[in-house]
C-alpha cells in the first residue's frame, strides 16, 4: 500500500525501470536503409508519434519553425523514384549540374537497379554493400543509395515562416515576440526547431518498435523533377528541405549502415575552467 507521494514516486521510478528507457530508445534507433514494404504499422500508430511529438518536443518560443508533410505507403512509386535522387559516394559529381551524366536517369536507374540485390540480403559476412571505393567498379557506378526514403512512411522536414498560427492568433499570442525576427528565412532557427523535432520523434517511434532513419543526400535534377523534391524547385533551392525521417519496421535482410572512425567524446566536449578556484 502506497502511504505518500514519496513512496508513490518510487515505486513509479522501478516500474519505469523495468520498461523501455530513453537510452533503450536510442540504442534501438539506427540508420538503416531496407524497411519492411508487408508489414507496415498502422497510419493511427504515426499518427500517436506525430501527436507525441507535437505535445513534447519544446520549440523556441512555443513557434515551430518547420512544415511536415508525411507520404504514406501510398506514395510507394514516388518513393522509389526518389531514390534515384539520393545517391551518395564519389559518383554522384556525374550526375551533378554540369557533371558527365547529368540528365541520364536510364543509365543512373540502371546502376540503382545492380545496386539494390546487393544491398537487399542480409551479408554473410560483416561487408557493408558493394564497396564503391573498389577499383574494380566504372568511375560513374562508384556510389550508394538511400534506399531509406522507400519506408512506408516519410516526413519531408520544410522550412514553416515565423507566423503565429490562427490557433495562437485566437488565444492572443503576444506580436512583440515576432517583431525580434529580423529575416523569415533564418536557417539556423528552422533547422533548429526542425531537428529536435526530427530526433524526438525518432525517440518516440523507437518506443513502439518502429525505426526512424535520416536522409539529406538529395540532388534534384530540373529535367526529372520528383514531387517528393518539390520545396526544392522553389525558391531557396535545396535549403528548402533540412532532412526527411523514415519510418516504418526493419527489413531483417537488409544491411544496417555502419559506421567508422567516430571522434572520442574528449575531442569535441570540454569542461570550462574556473579560473577563480
Amino acid at each position: 500500500m502506497i502511504k505518500n507521494t514519496s513512496d508513490f514516486n518510487k515505486q513509479r521510478i522501478e516500474e519505469l525501470k523495468k520498461k523501455f528507457t530513453l537510452k533503450d530508445a536510442m540504442k534501438f534507433r539506427s540508420n538503416i536503409r531496407f524497411y519492411k514494404q508487408d508489414d507496415i504499422p498502422s497510419r493511427k500508430v504515426i499518427e500517436e508519434i506525430i501527436q507525441d511529438a507535437h505535445d513534447l518536443i519544446p520549440h523556441k518560443n512555443n513557434m515551430i519553425e518547420c512544415n511536415i508533410k508525411i507520404y504514406g505507403p501510398e506514395f510507394a512509386k514516388e518513393k522509389e523514384d526518389l531514390v534515384l535522387s539520393t545517391m551518395c559516394g564519389t559518383a554522384k559529381e556525374f550526375w551533378r549540374k554540369g557533371g558527365q551524366h547529368e540528365h541520364d536517369y536510364d543509365l543512373l536507374k540502371k546502376i540503382y537497379e545492380e545496386w539494390r540485390p546487393k544491398n537487399a540480403i542480409m551479408a554473410s559476412n560483416d561487408s557493408y554493400e558493394f564497396n564503391y571505393r573498389d577499383p574494380r567498379w566504372p568511375a560513374h557506378y562508384k556510389m550508394a543509395f538511400n534506399e531509406q526514403v522507400r519506408a512506408p512512411y516519410l516526413l519531408v522536414y520544410t522550412q514553416r515562416l515565423r507566423r503565429p498560427s490562427e490557433t495562437q492568433k485566437e488565444q492572443g499570442f503576444p506580436e512583440f515576440i515576432f517583431k525580434f525576427t529580423k529575416k523569415d528565412d533564418n536557417s539556423l532557427a528552422w533547422y533548429t526547431s526542425a531537428a529536435m523535432h526530427g530526433f524526438g520523434t525518432a525517440l518516440l517511434a523507437a518506443e513502439k518498435g518502429i525505426t526512424a532513419s535520416y536522409c539529406k543526400c538529395f540532388h534534384p535534377d530540373s529535367k526529372h523533377r520528383n514531387p517528393i523534391l518539390a520545396p526544392m524547385y522553389e525558391k531557396g533551392g535545396p535549403k528548402n528541405i533540412a532532412f526527411t525521417v523514415s519510418l516504418g519496421y526493419k527489413d531483417p535482410r537488409g544491411i544496417t549502415a555502419k559506421y567508422h572512425n567516430f571522434m572520442k567524446v574528449d575531442e569535441y566536449v570540454s569542461w570550462a575552467k574556473n579560473d577563480r578556484e
